[in-house]
């Protein structure tokens, strides 16, 4: 179940997260940190397109993790995606 729960939340992120990038206004404001009432930063498109391919490579890493498939896939690739997705999101934030 929670893997189900964990991989649906983060495809609804990136659906997000692709809606800001397309134009979308809603809840956009609420996302960004503000200083002395201005936004911290402006997220360009390309980078909010950037996170929203890094959560969807997240829950395909967690749909992974929580499905295993046996052989077809060795632990140490879960493990290696993992990693690499936390990278790719530390970057494009």
């Amino acid at each position: 179940m929670v893997p189900i729960v964990l991989t649906l939340t983060l495809l609804l992120l990136a659906g997000v997260h692709l809606y800001w990038a397309a134009g979308g206004r809603l809840g956009k404001r609420q996302a960004i940190p503000e200083v002395h009432g201005r936004p911290a930063f402006q997220p360009s498109r390309l980078s909010t397109v950037a996170v929203a391919l890094g959560l969807i490579l997240a829950a395909f890493v967690a749909s992974l993790r929580g499905f295993p498939s046996g052989p077809a896939v060795p632990g140490w690739v879960h493990r290696w995606a993992s990693l690499a997705i936390a990278f790719f999101l530390i970057a494009a934030g």
